[in-house]
């Protein structure tokens, strides 16, 4: 059964208004380029995408799943992440 067309446009709107709402990484970019200029902001928007990218091609591979699955696995990763960033948030 499909959706009808005011469900769709319900849908679309609320991803619309979602989308271009600021969130975290936007209060990130902003606060690097107000404290530490426009080059460090600028790396801060390479590390955000570059995760997101690695993050979505992970999750297309099915990795996703397997850290659901491994609490202990997800933990690991969790705990190592922060300190493989040379740009750290207080650094």
């Amino acid at each position: 059964m499909l959706p009808s067309v005011s469900v769709i446009a319900s849908f679309a709107l609320v991803v619309g208004l979602l989308t271009v709402t600021p969130g975290l990484d936007t209060a990130l970019v902003l606060r690097s380029a107000a404290v530490s200029g426009k080059r460090r902001a600028f790396g801060v928007i390479a590390g955000i995408q570059t995760g997101t990218l690695l993050w979505g091609f992970l999750a297309a591979i099915g990795v996703s799943a397997i850290l659901l699955a491994s609490a202990q696995l997800y933990d690991a990763i969790r705990l190592v992440g922060p300190h493989t960033s040379r740009g750290s948030v207080g650094g």
